[in-house]
């Protein structure tokens, strides 16, 4: 079972502008460079560098693909503690089709009020994926997401507003909810592009 905890671990916050450049290497395609600061980040350490080489590893993205190596570091960050670790260890395990450990661990985020896992968790209701589909704990949790200022849930719930599935009444306040959000999106990226609220 994993313990969770707030804080990053110390390399990450050390590191944190070398782990900066690996991320703008890697968004500009520069993967090969990008895998050599995650992987000696990862072997001192760091959780976020450990997820990110995880991610690479998965894509074959400046390495072979390699799911052994990829699954290995995803478990090893989670077994951190860290919320963002232990969120991408259960979408890893989501995709491999383990469903009802991905489930049972977006529950443990949500229960400490993660947003990404809140917001993932609703979905996860809605499609009866890991569980039951129940489209009341759907609502509850896309409601939760979205009031506490998750984008994603946000962008989901006007969406459905302007479709008129909550009423027709509730189609201009999905309008003004959706230009609401995307102001949000834009504010929180351009402040943080780390922000949990935009991690879906």
């Amino acid at each position: 079972m994993v313990r969770l905890k707030r804080e990053w671990d110390p390399v990450t916050i050390e590191k944190w502008d070398d782990i900066r450049k690996a991320v703008d290497l890697a968004n500009s395609g520069r993967f090969d460079e990008a895998v050599s600061i995650f992987r000696r980040l990862s072997e001192l350490g760091s959780v976020y560098a450990q997820v990110q080489l995880a991610y690479l590893y998965e894509e074959g993205n400046g390495v072979e693909p390699d799911r052994t190596k990829s699954a290995e570091l995803y478990k090893s960050a989670a077994n951190s503690g860290v919320p963002f670790a232990v969120f991408y260890y259960a979408r890893y395990l989501q995709k491999i089709e383990r469903n009802g450990d991905s489930f049972g661990l977006m529950k443990l985020l949500a229960a400490e009020g993660y947003l990404p896992a809140i917001y993932k968790l609703s979905i996860m209701y809605r499609d009866g994926i890991g569980h039951d589909k129940d489209l009341e704990q759907y609502r509850y949790y896309l409601k939760y997401a979205a009031n506490h200022g998750h984008i994603w849930a946000q962008r989901r719930l006007a969406v459905e507003m302007l479709k008129g599935k909550h009423g027709v009444r509730q189609i201009p306040g999905g309008a003004a909810k959706f230009l609401n959000m995307l102001w949000g999106a834009f504010s929180i990226a351009r402040h943080d592009p780390n922000d949990d609220r935009l991690r879906a």
